[in-house]
């Protein structure tokens, strides 16, 4: 079959049950181990003032703390979980105290908060890799660990017994680093659009070569399209994105053309 043919099987089943939770929930589940793949996910476009930051974040977070960004000056601050949530018990079993720390970010205007994945979203990365693993033997062992009670403890102690363990700790470092720029450019949109739209305005293919929009052409499917003729500048930047990806192809197309 082709793959259209295959999708216009798939999407009836889909629909089938889409109002059984737990039926789409095992579906989500098998999709996430055996058919999403994380490592594939391109990495959101940020502007490049963010990205070192974006890898500091996601390192942060890994490490179980609590991360603040300053969106106007990229400075960020990371606190412990117990620092936030149960300061009384941090305190008692630390050396450190809040009236002794400096902390600034409750004093920025334009703050983002980031957190530590939850507990589901862990497990799925897991199960991603999981599927990802040619060692048959070592590959069942991994999901075996996934469902005991310390699901992390087990699943990483059997991953650094094993030849993948720089395989899972690349793997998980852009997951997070594609987690992290996800929620920025929602966050950068929202609270710096003038700012945001300002700073990618510029496509690049390498640090120092920029194309301005202006000198990208405009395909005949733009022209008669209701999002060229009738929308505002974001929808228009997203649609100068696309013709900027396939500047070089023989034909353009787009999933949002809507005839004017």
């Amino acid at each position: 079959m082709k793959a259209q043919e295959l999708l216009d099987e798939i999407l009836p089943i889909l629909f089938s049950v889409k109002d059984d939770k737990d039926k789409l929930q095992k579906i989500l589940d098998f999709f996430y181990e055996e058919i999403y793949d994380y490592s594939n996910k391109p990495t959101p476009e940020l502007p490049e003032k963010y990205q070192k930051v974006v890898v500091e974040i996601a390192d942060s977070i890994d490490a179980g703390f609590i991360c603040f960004l300053n969106l106007e000056t990229t400075e960020f601050e990371e606190l412990p979980n117990e620092m936030l949530f149960d300061p009384e018990y941090f305190e008692k079993n630390t050396s450190d105290y809040f009236t002794n720390m400096k902390i600034h970010h409750h004093e920025w205007e334009k703050c983002v908060r980031f957190e530590p994945l939850e507990s589901y979203d862990s497990l799925q990365l897991m199960l991603q890799f999981s599927g990802l693993i040619p060692d048959k033997k070592l590959h069942k062992q991994l999901v075996s660990s996934l469902e005991s009670k310390n699901q992390n403890s087990a699943f990483n102690d059997l991953i650094n017994h094993s030849e993948y363990v720089q395989n899972w700790v690349d793997f998980k470092s852009k997951y997070l680093q594609n987690h992290i720029a996800d929620l920025l450019v929602l966050e950068l949109e929202k609270e710096l659009p003038e700012a945001y739209t300002q700073m990618i305005n510029g496509y690049f293919d390498e640090p120092a070569d920029s194309h301005e929009p202006e000198i990208i052409p405009i395909p005949s499917l733009c022209l008669i399209c209701k999002i060229h003729k009738y929308k505002g500048n974001k929808e228009n930047l997203m649609c100068s994105i696309k013709r900027f990806d396939q500047r070089m192809d023989e034909s353009f197309s787009c999933i949002a053309f809507e005839k004017a």
